[in-house]
Formats: C-alpha cells, sequence, structure tokens
C-alpha cells in the first residue's frame, strides 16, 4: 500500500512540475485590441498573462478582446496575437483552437495561425499552420464557429511559437454588417510519454500487489 501511495505521490509531483509557462510576446494594438486580456490556469487559480512575463498554467490559454469588433460598411481592422508555451511534460504533437465571434450582414472573420518551434537561441522553424473564415453562415454555439486542431509533424521542440491574425471586415450590403472576434481557446497537447511511464508503473505495482 505504502508503494502504491508513492507512485500516485509522484504523479502529483509530476503533473505539477509540468505545468505549462506561457509567454504572450505581443498584444492586439489599438482599437480592436483595447482591453485585450489573457488568462491561464494552474488547479482552480486563474492566472493573468501579462506581456513579456512569464507564467506557469495548464496546457490551455484564453485570448480575449472585448473590443474586438468592426461596425458599419466597408469597415477592417485586425487582432493579432504572439505567445510562446513551452516546458511541456512532452513532445507537443497538436495545437487545438475554438474561436468566439459575432458577424452580422456581410461581415466576416478571415483567421491565419501559424506555429513554429523554437530552438535553444530563439530561432523560430515553421511547423505548420490553419486558416478559416466565420461568417454568418457558420457561427454556432454562443459564438463559437471556428473549432478544431492543427496537427504538428514530429519534431524536437521544447518550446513553441504561435502567430495568430484575425482580419475584421465588412461590406456595403444595406443593413447592419459586423464582425468581431471575443474570445480564442487554445490547448497545445504533448505527447504523454512521461505520464504513460508513470501509469506503467503504478500497474506494474499493483500487478505485483495481487499477486501475493
Amino acid at each position: 500500500m505504502k508503494k502504491i501511495a508513492l507512485i500516485v505521490a509522484s504523479l502529483g509531483v509530476a503533473a505539477f512540475s509540468h505545468a505549462v509557462t506561457w509567454n504572450i510576446l505581443t498584444f492586439p494594438s489599438a482599437p480592436q485590441g483595447v482591453n485585450a486580456s489573457a488568462y491561464t490556469t494552474f488547479g482552480m487559480t486563474v492566472v493573468p498573462l501579462t506581456l513579456g512575463v512569464p507564467a506557469n498554467g495548464s496546457n490551455a490559454i484564453t485570448l480575449l478582446t472585448p473590443n474586438g469588433g468592426v461596425l458599419g460598411n466597408n469597415q477592417f481592422g485586425s487582432i493579432f496575437w504572439e505567445y510562446e508555451a513551452s516546458n511541456f511534460a512532452g513532445t507537443p504533437t497538436k495545437v487545438m483552437y475554438s474561436v468566439a465571434g459575432q458577424v452580422l450582414g456581410d461581415g466576416q472573420v478571415i483567421w491565419q495561425e501559424q506555429v513554429f518551434g523554437v530552438d535553444g537561441v530563439g530561432n523560430e522553424f515553421f511547423l505548420n499552420s490553419a486558416s478559416g473564415v466565420l461568417n454568418s453562415g457558420n457561427v454556432v454555439n454562443n459564438g463559437f464557429g471556428l473549432n478544431g486542431s492543427i496537427n504538428l509533424p514530429q519534431h524536437n521542440y521544447s518550446k513553441l511559437r504561435v502567430k495568430k491574425l484575425f482580419n475584421l471586415v465588412t461590406g456595403s450590403t444595406p443593413g447592419t454588417n459586423y464582425a468581431s472576434v471575443g474570445r480564442i481557446n487554445q490547448a497545445i497537447v504533448p505527447e504523454p510519454t512521461s505520464m504513460a511511464a508513470l501509469g506503467l508503473g503504478l500497474a506494474a505495482v499493483l500487478r505485483r500487489r495481487n499477486r501475493r
């Protein structure tokens, strides 16, 4: 029983020691970026993220742009985020995303995202990208219209750099035309090699116990 408790405790220590480190490199600029904020979580605690200050948290991050919209005919705006994530439990294999926005009339949100690996001296190397368009035809689930994941090729980078650009566009269709992005949820999924090894260790202890 003491061995089992020790393995369980080790699992908890491993999860704690492998908290992901986030660093916001670029916040959106005005006017769409006014009052922008970002946070992660650590257990039950919300951890605010500020520009250029690394902070530890879970493998998920939330980016908020409460003023991230354009209203009227023939309007244009943009929202650009850039951040780094490091200190994973295993090599990252995918980046998951969920984008919430509101569009009216002919408004559109045109999204592009790039994921880079970063080496030990800060050089970036392209891994993969994704893009999409948020419009009145695909805004569902309280505004979440772009959901999915970006699969990463096999690599050995322990730090990722993510660049996200949203272009907000309206046309000249009569009526109310509006395009906005208010909330972006993102999670980086590591290859669970470390936790899997610990899990196998716990299973071995249980097997030995059952044979006695």
